[in-house]
């Protein structure tokens, strides 16, 4: 007697305590679906709805007990009603499925808001028998994609309407060409897409520009542009001016270059080389004569003003030559002052003639900053380096300005520099493409970086290789703790 006594207090505390942890697992998980960020829902194979979590007014901003007893398809935007309730339908036919579907509902206030809608048919569960569905309100998100669609788009119609070649090449083969790269390399798009890059390249260019490439993909930056050869499809060959910078492509490190087609500059820079040294023949060659000339003038007074005459007219002939260049030409004294520049020039500093022959100093035609590298540089040349090309900010008479490329070489009279000679080339096109492409990146990293959401970037391998700092709002720690770690 006394032992089956026992033994029901014993299945009594038991059952209590069950019981108790019944209620206590009820209360935790009501908690839990009652302050989740998320809205769950119950829904009636009927389509009516039988609970709403208090969530739901976070989420479409309605109480909970508004809309019980109603069909959950009257929020529901009209060209997204026939979808969702095909969804819906297919959803009834299996029991246990789980559906998932992004549609637009109305918020109390009147506003369409993007809700991620995931629901489950639990018919069949004695708890539940209906159809439970978690609502997500996506609506930022959304208008995120789209922003971003949209700066893509631009940035894709600029790069293709680029006159410059723009082209991106991953572990050595070209991933992507504008219109305008395949117009200079003479190779429609889908034969230069997934072209090992150095092909194009002349033998002699190839061990150098493979050099380069790899400092890029180093993470380092080769000074100033580079100058090289390519042969087009056609055989023709072209004089490329490129540059680059690494980017991130398909989730991995890419160089995405620059190529500008300087095939007339090179021929007009060939063609000046040959016109100098032609001019230099021909001052030694009058010169020669002038001096014979004086040695006569004496007694040939007449012949000597004949020869003055041809003079003249030789560098009357030169300076016509000069005028005919697409590039500024000019000539300066060791001191700076000009001693003759073409018309292209006179106009595209916008000074006459007049001020050049009233003593117009180059200096003047140059912003204040860069006169002291100006100076430096001169010397240099006139001291017998060569000279590459150096960019400076040219200065207008009236006071705008515009960036130019100046090449140069010394005036040599008796073995002594006398002043510089060289052209002058206008790249404020070049410019403009360049702070264009830089100012669309900036801005899509913008993007990334002040995104609500985290964005992850995980390579082939499952490491990590980017996270938008978003990332510490979610998971509490920076960026960059994780970076290189297995993200899967």
């Amino acid at each position: 007697m006394g032992k089956r006594t026992g033994e029901k207090a014993s299945d009594g505390a038991e059952r209590k305590r069950t019981q108790k942890a019944s209620r206590e697992s009820e209360e935790f998980f009501r908690s839990l679906v009652e302050n989740a960020l998320n809205a769950t829902v119950v829904v009636n194979s009927d389509g009516t709805i039988r609970y709403e979590s208090p969530s739901i007014e976070r989420v479409m901003g309605h109480r909970p007990e508004d809309r019980i007893g109603t069909n959950i398809f009257g929020s529901v935007h009209p060209e997204d009603v026939a979808e969702a309730t095909d969804a819906f339908a297919q959803l009834m036919q299996n029991r246990g499925a789980t559906l998932h579907k992004e549609i637009r509902a109305q918020h109390e206030d009147g506003s369409w808001r993007h809700i991620e809608v995931v629901g489950r048919n639990l018919l069949d569960d004695p708890v539940v028998e209906g159809v439970i569905a978690s609502l997500r309100d996506i609506t930022e998100r959304k208008q995120m994609e789209k922003a971003l669609q949209e700066s893509e788009m631009k940035y894709s119609a600029l790069v293709e309407q680029a006159r410059d070649g723009v082209v991106i090449v991953q572990d050595g083969f070209v991933k992507y060409a504008n219109k305008a790269l395949t117009e200079i390399m003479g190779y429609p798009n889908e034969e230069l897409v997934g072209m090992y890059f150095l092909d194009v390249l002349l033998p002699e260019y190839k061990d150098q520009t493979s050099s380069r490439y790899e400092t890029y993909v180093e993470g380092e930056i080769p000074p100033s542009y580079n100058e090289l050869k390519i042969r087009r499809k056609d055989g023709e060959t072209k004089d490329i001016e490129a540059s680059g910078t690494v980017i991130q492509y398909n989730g991995k490190p890419a160089v995405m270059g620059i190529a500008r087609d300087i095939t007339e500059r090179k021929q007009a820079e060939e063609a000046l080389g040959k016109y100098r040294e032609r001019l230099e023949e021909l001052v030694e060659e009058r010169t020669k004569k002038l001096t014979e000339a004086n040695e006569e003038l004496k007694i040939r007074l007449a012949e000597g003003r004949q020869a003055e005459r041809a003079l003249r007219q030789s560098e009357e002939k030169y300076r016509d030559l000069a005028d005919l260049l697409p590039q500024i030409v000019f000539e300066i004294d060791e001191k700076g002052n000009f001693t003759f520049t073409n018309r292209k020039g006179v106009k595209a500093f916008g000074y006459t003639q007049d001020d050049i022959k009233a003593g117009l100093n180059a200096f003047q035609a140059l912003v204040p900053e860069d006169r002291d590298r100006v100076r430096g540089n001169m010397r240099r040349v006139l001291s017998g380096e060569k000279s590459s090309g150096n960019e400076y900010t040219a200065l207008r008479k009236d006071g705008s300005t515009f960036p130019i490329l100046i090449f140069s070489s010394p005036i040599i009279k008796d073995e002594k520099p006398l002043g510089l000679r060289g052209i002058v080339i206008d790249i404020t096109e070049r410019k403009q493409m360049e702070e264009a492409l830089a100012e669309s990146e900036k801005r899509f990293r913008s993007l990334i970086e002040n995104a609500l959401d985290v964005i992850v970037i995980i390579d082939g391998d499952g490491m990590i290789q980017y996270e938008s700092p978003a990332i510490k709002s979610v998971l509490g720690h920076e960026p960059e703790d994780t970076i290189g770690q297995y993200g899967i």
